[in-house]
């Protein structure tokens, strides 16, 4: 979402490969309130999102913040397409801190709960 943590990963992290789009970040406020006075393109921001999530499944680590819902999002459905958890890393939140006891999408299930699922679907395939 920042033009700017993409150039510092390029820069300081050349070995690996950067999957992102060529998009404008501009990274407003409020983008609702962007689209509606039609500063944003509801349309382009809506594909590019999308694209955006089906590049970052194919990450071979993910680095994020589980309080977002678009990184939890991103974990699931690449959990889904390979049937493991993919590795990630958890930034500056602690798992019962603040709000994010609860971990699946909107506060479904709680970590635990996360990894028992995760258990007994890898005992079926």
């Amino acid at each position: 979402e920042d033009q700017e943590v993409i150039e510092d990963a390029e820069s300081n992290f050349p070995d690996y490969d950067w999957l992102y789009t060529k998009y404008p970040r501009e990274n407003k406020h409020d983008i609702g309130a962007s689209m509606s006075v039609g500063e944003v393109d509801p349309t382009a921001e809506a594909f590019n999102a999308l694209v955006n999530l089906f590049l970052s499944i194919e990450c071979d680590y993910f680095v994020g913040r589980v309080n977002s819902t678009w990184y939890r999002l991103m974990i699931m459905l690449a959990y889904g397409k390979y049937g493991q958890m993919p590795p990630f890393d958890n930034l500056f939140e602690d798992w019962g801190h603040g709000g994010l006891r609860k971990w699946g999408f909107f506060g479904m299930c709680t970590l635990e709960e996360l990894r028992e699922e995760v258990r007994i679907i890898r005992q079926k395939f």
